[in-house]
């Protein structure tokens, strides 16, 4: 995980997992402002289908595993709508460890008609969308999401409802920990909003009113790495609040746009002692035959 350390002081290095209910923090109580991780689980209440979590091998299990979804316990602050209204005013009443279940009626909203609209098909293709394969799935059209219900005649119904609308949902959620501590909230930042970052690879320096985040070089190659940078400074200056300044460093290294030796060439490259042994073996047959 990203390490971090004080100016003119040691190196300081925290232990922060995702998966871990922290004993330090267990059975703490939960306060507005805090900031906490947590697992949630929603699942139909008609029929208890899991149909969201963050739990990796629970999302296996129910079929809607998705690699691009970073699994593992959610960084939220406590009454600020990271969570459903109704389900962020308990969290108040509950502990570190603890776990819950709430029967939420229509937290998706209701079906409105007026959110069903009808375009030419040409206008979906000029936005890069192929109709047919996109049948039944969720696109992204001016603007909005939505699912493409049906095409006929050059005319395409897109959805923009969302899929649970009018539905009774059952949202599950524990609390997994109570972050305490700069580096671990700086830790739960970053992750939320670099996909896939390696926080081992990552330093952090904290100097009086200053971050200063060594980024590893996948990750300041990004697609989107400036939209991520804008994100940690967004997080940082709204929830750490002494610090004025944030700087991010980016060390590029010969060795990174070196490809890796194949396991093909490695194996098809006869070394050197097997040649000088081959080569004797040679001679000795030689002399064996002129003899």
């Amino acid at each position: 995980m990203g390490k971090a350390k004080k100016a003119k002081k040691p190196k300081k290095t925290i232990e922060t997992t995702s998966t871990d209910t922290s004993p330090s923090t267990s059975g703490k109580t939960i306060s507005v402002g805090d900031k906490i991780l947590i697992n949630t689980v929603i699942k139909k209440a008609e029929n208890g289908e899991v149909i969201d979590t963050t739990l990796k091998d629970l999302a296996q299990k129910a079929g809607i595993f998705d690699e691009r979804h970073r699994y593992g316990p959610q960084f939220i602050v406590v009454g600020e709508k990271f969570v459903f209204d109704e389900v962020d005013h308990k969290l108040t009443e509950m502990k570190v460890g603890e776990k819950r279940e709430f029967e939420l009626e229509n937290p998706f909203g209701k079906r409105d008609p007026k959110n069903i609209k009808m375009y030419s098909i040409r206008e979906f293709k000029r936005a890069n969308i192929d109709v047919k394969k996109s049948m039944g799935r969720r696109v992204t059209f001016k603007g909005r999401s939505g699912y493409i219900i049906s095409e006929r005649g050059g005319r395409v119904r897109i959805d923009y409802n969302h899929p649970l609308a009018d539905q009774k949902i059952l949202f599950e959620v524990e609390i997994v920990k109570k972050l305490e501590d700069q580096q671990e909230l700086v830790n739960q930042i970053l992750e939320m909003n670099f996909q896939g970052i390696n926080l081992e690879k990552v330093e952090i320096n904290f100097e009086e009113k200053k971050i200063s985040i060594k980024l590893p070089m996948e990750v300041a190659l990004q697609q989107n790495a400036a939209y991520g940078k804008f994100g940690v400074y967004r997080y940082i200056t709204e929830y750490l609040k002494d610090i004025e300044e944030i700087e991010f460093r980016e060390v590029f290294t010969r060795d990174f746009m070196k490809p890796p030796a194949s396991d093909t060439e490695t194996s098809e490259k006869p070394s050197e002692s097997s040649e000088t042994s081959a080569e004797s073996e040679n001679d000795k047959k030689q002399g064996d035959e002129s003899s």
